[in-house]
């Protein structure tokens, strides 16, 4: 960044806010699975085959990831 000319330059570790947001999906997963449970939404229909269970593994791994510091989030700012 400074070699683009920004001067400075902060980062800030937003990873409690990844957290968060995955956090928040999970809890939407549950309410997808309850309303599917009580035959409220049908997630395997000729439009959409959804599969919850596919998703919240993704999820539990994206969050491992962001707990063992293999990713993180970032917000950087720097005045130009």
């Amino acid at each position: 960044l400074k070699n683009a000319g920004f001067t400075n330059i902060h980062i800030y570790d937003k990873k409690h806010e990844m957290l968060k947001l995955l956090d928040d999906i999970m809890k939407r997963m549950f309410a997808a699975e309850l309303l599917q449970g009580l035959g409220k939404i049908d997630l395997h229909n000729s439009n959409s085959n959804i599969d919850l269970n596919k998703i919240k593994n993704i999820i539990k791994e994206v969050k491992h990831c962001v707990n063992s510091n293999t990713i993180s989030y970032v917000l950087i700012v720097g005045d130009k």
